[in-house]
């Protein structure tokens, strides 16, 4: 299970930063790659690969590290969130409300 989450933290790692670096040079939304699904999966991939890594090294004590972080990291996407608010404003909106914040948005 562990080295399965390194190796999927790391895969959505590359792919996000790939397409977050293209568009920041477009100056644009990134809304392509696993940015279609979820708004912040730089964030995901961080935790995937820290939960890959606690499975493997069994550092139970980790995991109280990673409860203890998620707040803080939610606070940091919340300011990230308004931010792009103010850059990019009703594009942004739309963008938040047809995608999930971590986790992709289940369609009817």
């Amino acid at each position: 299970l562990g080295v399965a989450l390194v190796i999927a933290g790391n895969w959505l790692w590359i792919s996000a930063s790939t397409h977050l670096r293209k568009a920041t040079a477009l100056n644009a939304i990134a809304v392509e790659g696993p940015y279609r699904y979820i708004r912040h999966p730089i964030y995901v991939s961080i935790y995937l690969l820290s939960l890959g890594l606690g499975f493997i090294f069994f550092a139970w004590l980790w995991f109280g590290v990673l409860l203890a972080f998620a707040p803080l990291w939610y606070l940091e996407c919340m300011e990230e969130e308004r931010q792009m608010v103010e850059i990019h404003g009703e594009a942004y909106i739309a963008y938040q409300q047809r995608t999930g914040l971590f986790f992709p948005r289940l369609r009817p």
